[in-house]
């Protein structure tokens, strides 16, 4: 009888044993469970905010923050916008061509009237550099008074430069 007791004491502490192992687990996979609860919320609210961010969308290329005094963009104005360089007119001229002025006014179709020369110059740089001066009517609509003119080289209009 005292053995069956002795078995009944010690099955009954396995038993205890047992029980306070799972109890143990349990507490242990609750406050793991919590944890994951609230990693699940802080990743929620971070793809919350990227997806509403995908949709506004203001600059596609923002980093969040503005500067507090940004500088406007482009070119500045006057003495700000840097120095402003020609080309120095060649010493020598190789060839000259004379452009011939248009017929007649590409606006309206009126006559012309040449008002004055213009040179233009040309570098070709090969072996040796070639210079081509063209001279280029300016002229002027007698009907509209607009101005116009041939083309030099590569198209420009000289008439335009100094309006």
């Amino acid at each position: 009888m005292r053995e069956e007791r002795d078995q009944a004491r010690s099955e009954r502490d396995q038993a205890q044993q047992e029980r306070d192992r799972a109890q143990r687990e349990k507490a242990r996979l609750e406050q793991e469970a919590q944890r994951l609860r609230e990693k699940i919320d802080e990743l929620r609210k971070e793809l919350e905010a990227a997806q509403r961010a995908a949709r506004r969308q203001a600059a596609p290329y923002s980093r969040g923050k503005r500067k507090k005094n940004p500088k406007s963009p482009g070119r500045k104005p006057g003495a700000k916008y840097g120095k402003q360089h020609n080309r120095p007119i060649p010493d020598h001229v190789d060839e000259e061509i004379t452009v011939a002025a248009p017929e007649k006014c590409p606006g309206c179709g009126g006559p012309l009237t040449i008002e004055r020369m213009e040179e233009q110059y040309q570098e070709e740089i090969v072996r040796r550099t070639f210079v081509r001066r063209f001279h280029i009517p300016v002229c002027r609509c007698t009907c509209c008074e607009q101005r116009g003119g041939a083309s030099g080289a590569r198209g420009i209009d000289p008439g335009r430069a100094d309006e």
